[in-house]
């Protein structure tokens, strides 16, 4: 058989289809854990409704139109910091949030 292939780059990696946005969902909530995908999926598709809805009628088109940007350095920060992802380093981040307030 013959088969034609074709690959949009539009549709492949644009953040509003499920190919890019289902890999950083992992990324963020955690790859090794049960609950990290859920978490993920809640913190991914809450800043993309955030950015879709430009912040909510109180922010200019082009901050909205940054929304790779965001996505981008969230995941940097998530590789750089939390490299099992929100929920595989949850005591990490409770040790520092806990540190942080004991100071004060």
């Amino acid at each position: 058989m013959n088969y034609m292939g074709f690959i949009d780059p539009d549709v492949v990696f644009s953040l509003h289809f499920i190919s890019i946005m289902a890999i950083l969902v992992g990324i963020v909530g955690g790859v090794a854990t049960i609950m990290g995908p859920a978490v993920g999926a809640f913190i991914m598709v809450g800043l993309q409704e955030t950015f879709r809805s430009s912040f909510f009628g109180l922010a200019p088109k082009w901050i909205s139109q940054g929304h790779a940007l965001v996505f981008g350095l969230l995941v940097i920060f998530v590789i750089l910091f939390l490299a099992n992802g929100v929920v595989g380093d949850w005591k990490k981040i409770k040790r520092n949030v806990f540190r942080v307030r004991e100071s004060h």
